[in-house]
């Protein structure tokens, strides 16, 4: 058998595998909720969706910002966080800006 027949039937093969793995991975992520963070930013921000919010409302009220649920989830979505900023070795948990 020549090479590019066995590249052929080995790119036909990858291409099947591929399909196949891209369909049960996207299923499994709708079914559980599961999603695949591996960039600093997008692994501190789903920490940080996984944790209680507490808002100090006499705080909130007063600042300029006017800080809502909605502004907050958004926050916690789409976010950046400024690692140069942040301290993240801070004992018990980092601070992250």
């Amino acid at each position: 058998m020549s090479f590019l027949k066995r590249l052929g039937y080995f790119l036909f093969g990858l291409s099947i595998g591929l399909v196949f793995l891209a369909f049960f991975l996207k299923k499994k992520s709708d079914e559980t909720d599961t999603s695949f963070c591996y960039l600093p930013n997008c692994r501190v921000l789903k920490e940080l969706r996984s944790k209680p919010v507490l808002i100090d409302l006499k705080e909130a009220s007063s600042s300029a910002a006017m800080l809502d649920s909605t502004r907050i989830l958004e926050f916690l979505t789409s976010g950046k966080v400024n690692f140069r900023a942040s301290d993240t070795k801070a004992s018990p948990c980092g601070l992250y800006v």
